[in-house]
């Protein structure tokens, strides 16, 4: 009779994750996930705010909104309406050196963390909320609906690696660099090669 509430245990252990949070697809799962009932369209005219300190990631979510728009989005050191890059040190607490704030609200998106590799994180979160096609097939007249949500999210373990052994199948560059593209969509930090 012990063997049953053992059992009931790890059955229920197993389902939960499948319960809360259904919708969301961010691997890995965020820390802290709501969501509410508006939604922000994201299109070619959408705006990213960003100061000199987050200015290389702010070059980088243009790159991939240019790969979906087929158009470079404006930076902006000022605004309301658009994607908002912030620093903030107050929130080290919650964030720690690689976690981030998400908040997509039905007026904008926010990316906000104590570092810029936060940020970076926080870009791949919202890459992985977009269509799984949206950088690949460029249209000018495309825009994509995210839902509106706010993420609180930090990485679990500091390590999280990938290996590649090239002495026995050899990939090629491109290659190479699509599995590096892969791992940062994913938050992976170590590259064993």
């Amino acid at each position: 009779m012990k063997i049953f509430p053992a059992i009931l245990l790890v059955l229920l252990g197993c389902t939960r994750s499948n319960i809360t949070d259904s919708n969301i697809n961010i691997i890995p799962r965020p820390l802290d996930i709501t969501e509410g009932e508006s939604h922000f369209v994201l299109n070619s005219g959408t705006k990213i705010i960003s100061g000199n300190e987050t200015e290389k990631e702010a070059d980088y979510l243009v790159s991939i909104l240019r790969n979906a728009f087929g158009k470079e989005p404006a930076i902006e050191t000022k605004g309301k309406k658009g994607i908002h890059l912030k620093l903030n040190i107050e929130i080290a607490d919650i964030t720690g050196d690689e976690g981030y704030i998400l908040t997509i609200s039905r007026k904008n998106i926010s990316i906000e963390s104590a570092t810029t590799t936060g940020i970076f994180y926080g870009i791949q979160s919202l890459r992985q909320l977009l269509p799984p096609d949206f950088e690949y097939n460029p249209d000018i007249k495309k825009s994509a609906t995210i839902n509106e949500i706010k993420v609180t999210d930090r990485p679990e373990f500091p390590w999280r690696a990938f290996m590649l052994d090239e002495s026995r199948y050899f990939k090629g560059m491109e290659t190479v660099k699509g599995l590096l593209d892969q791992m940062a969509l994913l938050k992976m930090n170590i590259f064993h090669w």
